[in-house]
């Protein structure tokens, strides 16, 4: 089970690096670091540009297009986000999970509250 064809497991470390992504200015140290931001950046655009159907009706040929659009509207309808697998996961490895505290150390200072997340 999961979102589209993502497993839970898949679709929470994307929702990490998308909430990186979409504030993130693109100056990493790693090289590997900066070209997976940017990449999820592309990725954004995408989902965001595309219908899903192509001008002759055709389903979008970009593989993570659909699951990523699933995981959007997951996302939107959750109503459990503090318990939810992809929302809230627990099993990210360390670098992502370093990642998501960062994440919520900006949103939290954009915001002035104090972050909980560990």
């Amino acid at each position: 089970p999961g979102v589209g064809k993502m497993t839970h497991r898949q679709a929470s470390k994307l929702l990490v690096l998308i909430t990186h992504a979409r504030t993130c200015p693109g100056h990493h140290m790693s090289h590997r670091h900066s070209e997976v931001c940017k990449s999820v950046k592309y990725l954004m655009l995408h989902i965001r540009d595309c219908c899903g159907k192509t001008s002759d009706g055709t389903e979008c040929s970009f593989p993570w297009c659909k699951p990523c659009k699933a995981l959007l509207a997951h996302l939107v309808r959750c109503n459990k986000p503090d318990s939810c697998d992809i929302c809230s996961p627990y099993d990210l490895p360390p670098a992502l999970r370093k990642l998501r505290q960062l994440n919520q150390k900006a949103a939290d200072d954009a915001d002035g509250t104090v972050s909980t997340v560990g």
